[in-house]
């Protein structure tokens, strides 16, 4: 089943923004490794003190972690929309593309280093 425009931006805002968090993360861990250490600790800490609480105290606290965790998705999800908006962008559309090859079904690839894009048809072997 195809995917609609929609869910296509939904896929590919989420592959983004996990690629900035984990970049993100791998600067700090090397910047500031007692920062992960501390969230360690206190992520062990949380856990220990849950499991004193009762059962029904533990599922409300849960669900407000697990509800704050998808705001705080939302809220970065927005925030690259609207860093998107006001990105370069380059929409190239016209019936030569097709003489090159560059169909609607094909698939592309972009080399890119500055001042420089290179726009390559995918090819996958046959084996």
């Amino acid at each position: 089943m195809a995917k609609s425009q929609e869910e296509i931006l939904e896929t590919v805002v989420t592959e983004l923004i996990e690629k900035g968090l984990s970049e993100m993360r791998d600067i700090y861990k090397s910047n500031r490794p007692d920062l992960f250490q501390e969230v360690g600790e206190l992520s062990g800490e949380v856990s220990r003190i849950l499991s004193l609480v009762s059962e029904e105290n533990r599922t409300t606290i849960q669900r407000y972690l697990d509800q704050k965790d998808c705001l705080t998705s939302k809220e970065f999800e927005h925030l690259y929309l609207q860093g998107a908006k006001e990105v370069p962008q380059i929409r190239i559309q016209d019936n030569w593309l097709e003489k090159l090859g560059f169909t609607t079904e094909k698939k592309i690839m972009i080399e890119e280093s500055y001042g420089k894009l290179v726009l390559k048809l995918v090819t996958f072997i046959e084996e």
